[in-house]
C-alpha cells in the first residue's frame, strides 16, 4: 500500500512537471519573435496541441499505473454535480460582470459601443466558445480528470485545490503573458494575475 500511494505522489510530481516544461518551451518558442502576429496558423496550431498535452500525458500516466483501459477512458463525472453545473453558468457572468466593474471604477479602459457585435458577431462568438470547449478537454481531462482526484485522495480538497490551482495557473502563465504582450494589451501582467486567480475558483467548485 505504501509502494503504491509513493507511486501515485511521485507520478503527480512528474506529470506536474512535465506539462509545466512542455508548456513553457512551447509558449516561449512561439512569442519570441515580438512581430509575431498571433492569430497566425503557425501560432494556433501548436498552442492547441499544447492544450491537449495535459490529456495526452494523463492518458499515458494512467495506462501505465492501472494498466487497464477503463480507467483511461474515466474522466471524473462525480464532480458533475449541481455545484459544479451552476458554477459553469454562473460564473462567466459574474467574473465578466466583475472585470466591467473594477475597469470602470479603476477608469483603465472604456466601453467601445462599435465593438458591440451584431447578430452575425453573435454567432460567431457562439461557435466560438463550442469549439472552445473541444479544445479545453484536453486540459480538464489533465487537471479534473486525473491530477485533481489523484491529490484529493491523498491530501484531501484543500490541499490538492491549491496545489492544482498552482499548477494550472503556472501552465498558463507564459502563454496568457506573452500573447497579451505580443497582442499589444496595456497590462499584460495583470491580465496573466487575473488568470492565475481563477485557478482556485475552478478547482474549488469542481473538488
Amino acid at each position: 500500500m505504501t509502494n503504491q500511494k509513493l507511486s501515485k505522489k511521485n507520478y503527480t510530481l512528474l506529470y506536474s512537471a512535465l506539462v509545466l516544461v512542455f508548456t513553457w518551451v512551447v509558449s516561449i518558442a512561439l512569442f519570441s519573435d515580438p512581430n509575431l502576429n498571433t492569430d497566425s496558423i503557425i501560432v494556433i496550431i501548436p498552442l492547441v496541441l499544447a492544450m491537449f498535452f495535459p490529456a495526452i500525458l494523463a492518458f499515458i500516466i494512467k495506462r501505465i499505473m492501472y494498466r487497464n483501459t477503463k480507467s483511461i477512458s474515466q474522466f471524473s463525472l462525480k464532480t458533475l454535480n449541481k455545484k459544479s453545473v451552476l458554477f459553469a453558468i454562473l460564473y462567466p457572468i459574474l467574473f465578466i460582470l466583475l472585470s466591467f466593474l473594477i475597469v470602470m471604477v479603476l477608469q483603465i479602459g472604456k466601453i467601445n459601443f462599435k465593438e458591440i457585435p451584431n447578430f452575425s458577431g453573435v454567432i460567431q462568438i457562439i461557435v466560438a466558445i463550442f469549439i472552445n470547449m473541444i479544445i479545453l478537454i484536453g486540459e480538464e481531462y489533465g487537471w479534473r480528470g486525473y491530477l485533481l482526484p489523484e491529490l484529493t485522495e491523498k491530501h484531501g480538497k484543500i490541499k490538492a485545490t491549491v496545489f492544482v490551482g498552482i499548477v494550472w495557473a503556472l501552465f498558463h502563465v507564459p502563454v496568457v503573458y506573452l500573447s497579451a504582450k505580443a497582442s499589444g494589451t496595456s497590462d499584460p501582467l495583470l491580465v496573466c494575475l487575473i488568470q492565475a486567480g481563477c485557478a482556485f475558483v475552478f478547482s474549488f467548485a469542481f473538488s
